[in-house]
């Protein structure tokens, strides 16, 4: 009552109408795929199987490798939530997809685990990579053809990155299992 005595209009409810939380509503897709995925694959690696099979099986740099992609997955996950910028999420991004790409092997996955897991870190390092470089548009030019370039790139990086995946995840697979490749 008192608010429209003095000429102030009363604040709308807030529309509760989304089922994302209010920290994610504002934050560009691109960025919930990679928060999203980046836990998706993290549970396909099968971490259990890894600790009850291999405790005191493993090498030491392969828990080196774990511990390494567990710390800059916490680290990625705190930069998307906290709104950082698209390079730092990128650089703290490809330790995790090296890492991830390493332990498919020590976990006891197969050749299609390889490719699918680093399909998908190569997808959102795409994406991430992409709008980066979308970042270093031209300030002058109209803010729609701005947006519209930014969408193009995420989407080609987004496209350009899975056959790479695939490709890279298949080849370093195939190069650890055969022992011409040792990384741990």
């Amino acid at each position: 009552m008192n608010e429209q005595h003095n000429g102030q209009k009363p604040e709308a409810p807030a529309d509760r109408s989304s089922l994302l939380p209010d920290w994610c509503q504002s934050m560009p897709l691109y960025r919930l795929l990679v928060f999203i995925s980046m836990f998706t694959v993290w549970s396909q690696l099968r971490i259990p199987a890894f600790f009850r099979h291999g405790t005191g099986a493993q090498h030491p740099l392969t828990w080196l490798w774990l511990g390494e992609a567990c710390l800059f997955i916490v680290l990625c996950a705190c930069l998307i939530v906290t709104r950082a910028r698209d390079r730092n999420i990128f650089l703290a991004w490809l330790p995790i997809a090296i890492g991830v790409l390493v332990l498919v092997p020590a976990t006891g996955g197969d050749r299609g685990d390889a490719a699918a897991n680093n399909a998908v870190f190569a997808v959102n390092g795409g994406m991430l990579a992409c709008a980066w470089i979308a970042s270093a548009l031209p300030a002058h030019w109209p803010e729609r053809k701005r947006q519209t370039v930014r969408s193009a790139l995420i989407v080609t990086g987004f496209f350009a990155a899975l056959p790479i995946g695939i490709l890279a995840g298949t080849t370093m697979y195939d190069a650890i299992a055969s022992g011409s490749l040792v990384l741990y």
